[in-house]
């Protein structure tokens, strides 16, 4: 396990996992009302729905899981399978968020928009998933062809016993 593998991307979209599983436990609305019970509010976990915490979960687990394989994997076969989860997944995520900010919950006393008022932790926890998905699609573009990593691979791949070293393709040892 090298940390010196993990790129941008990987280090963003975990950072951003990590506090978008925190900041889910936090109160993202409040109801401010005359007629209604002042101060009740809600957490990422329960007003978003059941479907909306298990996709967010996952898309965070996928981005732990992409900076983990990077960090450990020499071949690129999961990383690369877990970079096209962790995008899916929060691109959906973060549309899951957007539309609960914009259509907030009734709090369980069948509020309107205007009595139920965002909380940091709701603004937190969009920047959050609009990281991990920013991060994801960072780690998909960054192949980094030049590290030292991807040139031992590359060294390790050519110097194999028995196979003739394939002939270089812009006329090279020629």
């Amino acid at each position: 396990m090298s940390l010196a593998r993990l790129r941008l991307g990987e280090i963003l979209a975990a950072v951003a996992a990590v506090g978008l599983l925190v900041v889910l436990g936090a109160d993202w609305f409040e109801l401010r009302s005359q007629v209604a019970v002042v101060g009740a509010t809600s957490t990422g976990y329960a007003s978003l729905g059941w479907f909306a915490d298990a996709l967010l979960i996952f898309a965070a687990l996928c981005c732990l899981a992409l900076a983990v394989s990077t960090a450990t994997e020499r071949a690129p076969q999961l990383p690369v399978a877990l970079q096209t989860l962790a995008v899916v997944s929060s691109l959906v995520g973060l549309i899951c968020v957007a539309l609960r900010l914009i259509f907030q919950p009734s709090l369980g006393v069948g509020a309107d928009d205007t009595s139920v008022d965002l909380l940091p932790a709701a603004y937190l926890g969009f920047a959050f998933t609009l990281m991990m998905f920013v991060g994801a699609w960072i780690s998909i573009g960054d192949e980094r062809t030049g590290s030292r990593f991807s040139r031992e691979q590359t060294e390790r791949v050519l110097n194999l016993p028995g196979v003739d070293r394939p002939v270089p393709l812009n006329g090279e040892g020629r």
